[in-house]
C-alpha cells in the first residue's frame, strides 16, 4: 500500500512540473520575433550577456530564490512495528519516537532562462532550474 502511494505521489509531482514548464515556454516562446530592448524593458538588465558575434549575443537573466521550509511536527506511534514506522523525508530516514520534529530547512531555488538574440531580435530561448514557473 505504501509503495502505491508513493506511486501515486511521485505520478502527480512529475505531471505538476510538466504543466508549470508549458505555462513557461509558453511565456517565452511569446518573447521570441520581439525586439532585444522590449525584453530588456519588460525583464530588466540580464545578468550576463555573451557577445557572439557582432550581430549575436546571449542574454542570460538568473533568478535565485531560498524557499524557507519551517519546522513541522509529526506523530509517529511507539507501539507500532517496524513496517509501521514515518518516513522522514528531509533526513532520508525512518522515526520511531511518538512525535518527533522536521528542523527548519532552506531550500535554493535557481532558474537560469538565456535568450539568444540576433540583430536585435529574439531568435530562440532555453531555461533550466528548479523554479521556473
Amino acid at each position: 500500500m505504501k509503495k502505491v502511494a508513493f506511486l501515486l505521489v511521485l505520478i502527480f509531482l512529475l505531471f505538476a512540473c510538466v504543466f508549470n514548464n508549458t505555462s513557461y515556454n509558453d511565456e517565452l516562446q511569446k518573447w521570441v520575433g520581439q525586439s532585444e530592448s522590449s525584453l530588456i524593458a519588460s525583464w530588466g538588465r540580464p545578468t550576463f550577456q555573451k557577445n557572439i558575434s557582432s550581430q549575436e549575443k546571449v542574454l542570460i537573466y538568473v533568478q535565485y530564490q531560498n524557499i524557507f521550509v519551517p519546522t513541522e511536527y509529526f506523530y509517529n506511534e511507539p507501539m507500532w512495528g517496524a513496517d509501521d514506522m514515518i518516513y522522514n523525508p528531509f533526513f532520508g530516514e525512518y522515526a520511531m519516537s511518538g512525535y518527533d520534529q522536521i528542523q527548519d530547512e532552506s531550500i535554493e531555488g535557481i532558474c537560469e532562462t538565456t535568450f539568444n538574440v540576433i540583430n536585435g531580435v529574439v531568435r530562440s530561448y532555453k531555461w533550466k532550474g528548479n523554479t521556473c514557473l
